[in-house]
């Protein structure tokens, strides 16, 4: 029965579905591209005529969209609570992402805590994500953001980045792992990346309210079929602090979807 469910709901997505411009944008590039995220980010129904405007709506106001701009909410909250903490003990500010894609909500931290002190790296393996971070960059005249291709994975590279940074930022990407070796992998490398009396801010995925038929319907960037691994945030808490971090603070919408943590690195 679901699996016809499922097919039905494949055929309205690529026939009538295709009139909302987010539909048309998942099927385009992808439920976790970084254009997808950013046209959720603004949540402004648009679509071909009437019909695609209101299956555009709906679209955008189901509770697992809600909930990822909440997250973004959450994520800009604790990276602006690391920066403050950081400027307190005057110190400058040394940002990496990781795994940045375009990095929009970056450029919404970087105009709510103008300085001098604050420089930024924003990496992603996708060549297209960096070049669209650079061009953002540059029409906003924004000089204290640059990109870079690079593998969040690849430690000797990460290990080399100057200066030292003291907040790292990985959002949305430990979803899409279903190994969780790598995502004990990823927080090693980030530990010893960054500067003692640093900060890490982090999120994850812990429940998703149609799990079985986003996968089933939806492809992720590479158009691969899409798979999602839920962690409770005690699981990920349990890690990281294994790992040698300290959980400062922890928030996460009101469904219960996404934890956004942000932890330190001891000061020596």
């Amino acid at each position: 029965m679901n699996n016809l469910k499922f097919l039905l709901a494949k055929i309205f997505m690529k026939t009538i579905g295709q009139t909302s411009d987010g539909i048309h944008l998942c099927y385009q590039e992808g439920l976790t591209s970084g254009k997808m995220l950013d046209y959720v980010y603004r949540n402004q129904a648009s679509g071909c005529l009437i019909l695609g405007k209101s299956i555009d709506k709906v679209f955008l106001s189901d509770p697992g969209w809600e909930a990822v701009r909440t997250r973004r909410e959450n994520l800009e909250t604790l990276l602006i609570q690391s920066i403050t903490s950081l400027r307190k003990e005057n110190k400058p500010i040394s940002l990496v992402d990781i795994a940045s894609g375009p990095a929009e909500y970056i450029f919404s931290v970087l105009q709510k805590v103008e300085g001098n002190d604050l420089k930024v790296l924003c990496q992603d393996y996708e060549a297209r994500w960096v070049e669209e971070g650079k061009k953002k960059a540059e029409e906003r005249n924004i000089k204290n953001i640059r990109f870079q291709q690079g593998d969040a994975f690849d430690r000797e590279a990460l290990l080399r980045i100057k200066p030292r940074p003291n907040i790292i930022v990985a959002s949305g990407f430990y979803d899409w792992f279903t190994d969780d070796g790598k995502i004990i992998e990823s927080i090693k490398i980030i530990f010893d990346m960054l500067e003692p009396g640093g900060y890490f801010v982090l999120s994850n995925q812990m429940a998703h309210p149609k799990l079985n038929f986003t996968q089933a319907v939806f492809t992720d960037f590479h158009h691969q079929p899409l798979q999602m691994t839920m962690r409770s945030k005690e699981k990920i808490s349990h890690w990281l602090e294994e790992i040698g971090f300290s959980i400062d603070r922890v928030l996460v919408d009101d469904h219960g979807y996404y934890s956004v943590l942000k932890v330190s690195k001891p000061k020596e």
